[in-house]
């Protein structure tokens, strides 16, 4: 007929042209310079349509044959039935010690501090996350520091990435390094990721706090997943409240150290019985590891001390279940030496319930109503 434009099935003629005022190659040229006379030439230009639903997922590809000249050029992409962004799901992993370094203690408390500690999680899961195409990037899964808890500031992890081969599982999701097809792409499906090592921070901070996660696809970020598990790290110098370098101001000509935190063997109370021959400075000074659990001494916690009742058994480094029997007074018992004093003062900045101090050996030890304790 006289304009052959329309559709026949997948195939749609857009339109038809003269090639009067069209060049060699089909461009339009001015009206004047022709090279072709009059319907001596026609044209058509021509498409594929298809609609989305009659498309198969994966790799899809187009052509248009023409029984005079030929195929045109191969148009090939992808239908990839996933649209959404990934999700972590790490609420069945868990997070453990890998390589301890040396803890800081701390009132019976470990903290991770030097030797480059590093904890592992186990176990997380991530779908939504590949289809049919997969981000070409090195890093696709993101490690970061969390929730800040007890106050405290600082990151107790930097950033850190991971690659594919990384995330590689105990079910491989890689060919030759490229992911495959349909790794996790639904949440039926999900993909358990390898076992990942995470460093500890090195900066110096005094922090507790939680770790989340984020993966990444070809349609964007997933949403933070936060593990509950909370991770302790003192790195920096103890300052504030430190149980074992007390500032004591006045030297004399036999001492001039600072007061220490001590222990006195089954002291519960305010004015436990003590020992009067016992130098209680030099042999009884506290030890960073001393257990304190289902005993009344307070802690020294991020530079206070404090009134402390808290599990700490499924913190990262794992401390003392400090939550039971420990509801009541806690205590801190303390010593320092100097030549014989008329008088002394102690400067407390904060709230205490009780002071009481004792000379053991002098003639207080006798005197006092209170086991050698002066109110």
């Amino acid at each position: 007929s006289s304009n052959n434009a329309g559709t026949n099935g997948s195939l749609v003629l857009s339109a038809e042209s003269d090639y009067n005022l069209l060049n060699a190659t089909g461009s339009s040229i001015a009206f004047g310079v022709p090279i072709y006379s009059p319907s001596l030439y026609k044209g058509f230009t021509a498409k594929v349509s298809k609609t989305n639903s009659a498309l198969t997922v994966g790799v899809n590809n187009f052509k248009l044959s023409h029984t005079a000249t030929g195929n045109t050029n191969i148009v090939e992409f992808v239908k990839d039935d996933l649209t959404s962004v990934p999700t972590v799901d790490v609420s069945v992993a868990t997070i453990s010690n890998a390589t301890n370094g040396t803890y800081r203690y701390v009132s019976g408390i470990p903290y991770y501090n030097t030797g480059s500690p590093t904890i592992t999680i186990t176990g997380a899961n991530i779908y939504n996350w590949i289809g049919q195409t997969y981000r070409n990037t090195a890093t696709p899964f993101q490690i970061e520091a969390g929730t800040n808890d007890e106050s405290t500031t600082g990151n107790v992890i930097a950033t850190q990435t991971k690659t594919y081969s990384q995330l590689d599982g105990a079910v491989t999701f890689l060919s030759s390094s490229i992911p495959k097809a349909n790794t996790g792409n639904t949440s039926s499906n999900q993909y358990t990721i390898g076992s990942q090592t995470i460093n500890i921070t090195s900066s110096l901070v005094a922090s507790v706090q939680t770790i989340k996660f984020l993966a990444t696809n070809v349609n964007g970020n997933s949403a933070y997943a936060t593990h509950t598990k909370k991770i302790q790290v003192f790195t920096a110098t103890p300052s504030g409240f430190v149980e074992d370098n007390i500032p004591v101001t006045t030297t004399s000509t036999l001492w001039s150290d600072a007061a220490k935190r001590i222990v006195i063997a089954g002291a519960t109370g305010a004015t436990p019985a003590y020992n009067s021959a016992t130098n209680y400075y030099t042999s009884a000074a506290w030890t960073g590891a001393q257990t304190i659990a289902g005993t009344d001494e307070a802690v020294a916690r991020w530079n206070q001390l404090k009134h402390f009742a808290v599990d700490l058994t499924s913190y990262l480094p794992a401390g003392p279940n400090l939550a039971t029997g420990r509801s009541g007074t806690q205590y801190f018992r303390g010593a320092f030496r100097r030549n014989a004093k008329s008088s002394i003062s102690v400067t407390i900045t904060g709230k205490i319930s009780g002071f009481f101090i004792a000379a053991p050996g002098t003639a207080i030890d006798t005197a006092s109503t209170l086991n050698g304790w002066l109110d």
